[in-house]
């Protein structure tokens, strides 16, 4: 079965490209999850160096600490949170998310926790805004707000219960938990406002939520450990009741006044799992649809590709056909427009050598029959010649035998001989005419005459002739000047009107005419003799040609003066020919004429 160049390139560049998709699906299949796992950690690992980086080189890092990791969380969507190692790990690790850091006018930070308060109003308390406070002291650092105030809004935690829904109840509940607590009142500017930071809020909980793992963790490798070196570690773990895998990220962080913190990130690798999950199940439809590009594109591909070559095939087989009208039209400039452009030059070359042998050929068979046909006229004319001599020979013979053996007397006999010796002569004299116009063509040697003058001229020759058969002569001449060979053309007339005359019945009529027309003369002898074949008008112009089959010597001539007429008005590039009319015969030439003398 044969396969075509379009199927074969269709058929290896669609495996081709299905072989890398599936190549490239094998390799996202098994390499993508590490990808996405191992820069998800280099980016969480650069950022908290930064981190610990712009908190060292700070000024008031006790105030950079807090909205430095902030931000971090929010920008990079990651629970964390600072341990102070002299502080209680659990309150740490469950510190509420809802705080503002203040900084007193004193120089004191502290963290107040306000849950409780009315959301939207706490919107106002803007970063770098003047702030009055005072709440329950949780530790050093941390304090549980109940009144707060700055530039356009006072919050109080009472109040905030008594205008909601909730039972003031829990608010006396939640109050009594601090009755043994100091009060801590200030003045100061807000460092930080945590409470629009959601992210930061989620993470703190989920910092919550494993707290009982971290803190068995740091107690199984030692506290004191992790500051040994300010190097990055990383440590793997299992949620136990969601099955997730999840990493831990813990960094010192050393400050110059000696005072050291322990940073804790927790990286859950279920998003990246739930990424590549989506992206396997993509996998399948996007291979689907790459397949089906493939297949669109690669037809294309294959048809454009293979289109020139099945052209250039069908092209080479008209071209065997003989049949090289067809081009092939690419404009490409590679190896196939090169090819396409010699395939072309190929068709031409051949067609011109095929046309140049044609008419080569064309013309050795012309010659071949030129040849035929002269050889056959030339049979022909010795076979006249012989007829033609054949009859005054023998006639001249009888009256010279007769005369010898005295049986002739008269002078009439000797006219006879001498007659047919002039027969002879004229015959001679025309074919030694047509002999050397047939070897070294015509030669002539034109001038301006005058064309009826030499009709007037022909026709005094034979004007005794006429006579005799008692042929009446009509002319209607026009005067006019021909530039051609005179003698020649004199010869034409005598031929025609010697033609007319033998032809003409006796006592019949003759018209000869010129007419002169703007840039032409038109000659025309008529007579009323028998009409001439129409089969027969082409053979006139042949020599030893006779109307007259049976060749009678009274009527006939030599049978070659037609043919002398047709070779000189030829040569003069003149129109000629012989028709009949309801007069007669008539013979006609036309020739060119000199308009201005």
């Amino acid at each position: 079965m044969k396969i075509g160049i379009k199927k074969k390139i269709f058929i290896f560049t669609s495996s081709l490209f299905i072989i890398v998709l599936v190549i490239l699906l094998l390799i996202q299949s098994f390499v993508i999850g590490d990808f996405f796992q191992r820069r998800q950690l280099n980016a969480i690992e650069n950022a908290v160096n930064d981190l610990v980086s712009q908190t060292f080189e700070s000024d008031e890092a006790d105030r950079e600490i807090y909205r430095l990791a902030s931000e971090f969380s929010l920008r990079h969507n990651t629970p964390f949170v600072i341990i102070d190692p002299e502080k209680s790990f659990f309150e740490q690790l469950h510190s509420p998310s809802n705080t503002l850091l203040v900084q007193t006018d004193e120089g004191q930070v502290f963290n107040l926790v306000i849950d409780g308060f009315n959301p939207d109003e706490l919107n106002r308390f803007d970063d770098g805004k003047w702030i009055e406070f005072s709440g329950f002291r949780m530790d050093e650092q941390n304090l549980r707000a109940f009144f707060i105030e700055t530039e356009g809004a006072a919050l109080d935690l009472e109040n905030t219960y008594r205008n909601s829904d909730m039972p003031i109840e829990e608010f006396e509940e939640m109050m009594s938990e601090f009755a043994d607590r100091d009060v801590i009142s200030g003045h100061g500017e807000i460092i930080f406002n945590n409470t629009r930071n959601l992210d930061t809020q989620a993470s703190q909980k989920l910092i919550g939520y494993h707290s009982d793992q971290i803190e068995a963790f740091l107690m199984e490798y030692g506290l004191e450990s992790f500051f040994d070196s300010d190097e990055l570690r990383i440590y793997d773990f299992e949620d136990e009741w969601a099955s997730t895998h999840n990493r831990l990220i813990v960094r010192p962080i050393f400050f110059p006044d000696g005072k050291d913190y322990l940073l804790i990130a927790i990286i859950s690798m279920s998003n990246t799992e739930s990424i590549v999950s989506i992206f396997q199940e993509f996998y399948w439809v996007n291979f689907a649809i790459a397949i089906v590009i493939c297949f669109i594109a690669t037809f294309f591909y294959a048809n454009r590709f293979s289109k020139p070559i099945q052209d250039m095939e069908s092209i080479a087989k008209d071209m065997v056909n003989m049949d090289f009208s067809r081009q092939i039209k690419i404009d490409s400039k590679d190896e196939i427009g090169s090819l396409a452009n010699s395939l072309n030059m190929l068709s031409k070359a051949l067609e011109d050598k095929i046309l140049a042998l044609e008419n080569a050929n064309t013309k050795l068979t012309d010659e071949i029959e030129f040849k035929t046909q002269q050889e056959e006229i030339r049979k022909t004319f010795v076979a006249n010649v012989s007829h033609e001599l054949k009859t005054p020979i023998t006639i001249m013979k009888g009256i010279l035998e007769g005369i010898k053996e005295g049986l002739y007397d008269d002078p009439t006999h000797l006219q006879s001989a001498l007659d047919e010796a002039n027969r002879m002569e004229r015959l001679v004299f025309d074919m030694l005419e047509i002999s050397k116009y047939e070897a070294k063509g015509i030669e002539l040697t034109p001038s301006i005459f005058c064309l009826d003058e030499s009709v007037n001229r022909i026709y005094r020759r034979f004007k005794n002739i006429a006579t005799r058969k008692g042929v009446n002569l009509t002319f209607h001449l026009d005067e006019g000047f021909v530039n051609a060979d005179q003698e020649k053309l004199e010869l034409v007339l005598e031929n025609l009107i010697s033609n007319a005359i033998r032809y003409c019945n006796n006592y019949g009529n003759i018209t000869i005419q010129t007419n002169s027309k703007s840039d032409s003369i038109y000659f025309a002898i008529t007579n009323d003799g028998p009409e001439i074949q129409e089969e027969a008008m082409e053979s006139i112009w042949k020599p030893f040609y006779r109307v007259e089959t049976s060749r009678n010597r009274a009527k006939g001539g030599t049978g070659l003066g037609l043919v002398i007429v047709k070779t000189i008005l030829e040569a003069h590039n003149a129109g000629f020919g012989v028709m009949n009319t309801p007069e007669g015969v008539c013979f006609w030439f036309e020739i060119s004429r000199v308009i201005e003398l």
